[in-house]
């Protein structure tokens, strides 16, 4: 559909992981004699059934951090470590139609609105989520061009959003290159 773009990545996701948690003092450093203060624990995903791949499970690399002293602390570390649900982008070009019986009900979007979608990922998985809008984009040189909005189900880290800028302004290079060659 033009004017819409989704990206998913399921490259974070995972359905089960183990936690490993502080050695024991006495324990010896050769790593497959390690004694830990208690046993590894398995954490699996509640909603692991429904993202399976192959009928096998998705598995995330193992936790291991001294600072957890007690089985409850890791699982609750781990509950938050796995993650099924694939990262979902959506780009949408914005346009705004005038309808005389929207007016009352039609509200404009402000960064932080929550959208409830379905989305359809690469392996055939269908799901639910929330994405929330992250940017408007707005084309201060062409006043006729939609604004881009940007939403998205995950926090990005430092490393995405360097280089989403760097993208975006060698793209604005460019552009005033273009327009520079023009005239």
């Amino acid at each position: 559909m033009p004017g819409i773009t989704i990206k998913t990545s399921s490259q974070g996701c995972s359905t089960r992981a183990r936690g490993y948690g502080a050695i024991k003092e006495n324990s010896s450093t050769d790593s497959k004699k390690t004694e830990y203060v208690f046993a590894p624990v398995l954490y699996k995903h509640p909603d692991e059934d429904k993202f399976l791949i192959d009928g096998m499970p998705r598995w995330a690399e193992p936790l291991r951090d001294e600072k957890y002293k007690k089985e409850s602390s890791m699982l609750a570390a781990l509950k938050k470590y796995v993650n099924p649900y694939p990262q979902t982008e959506i780009e949408v070009d914005y346009e705004y139609i005038y309808e005389p019986k929207l007016l009352k009900i039609q509200e404009d979007f402000w960064k932080g609105d929550t959208l409830h979608i379905l989305a359809d990922t690469s392996y055939g998985v269908t799901y639910e989520d929330d994405v929330r809008l992250l940017s408007i984009q707005y084309k201060p040189l062409n006043p006729y061009a939609k604004p881009t909005l940007t939403f998205a189900n995950f926090r990005k880290d430092i490393q995405d959003i360097r280089m989403e800028q760097e993208k975006r302004l060698k793209d604005q290079k460019r552009y005033m290159q273009k327009l520079r060659m023009m005239i």
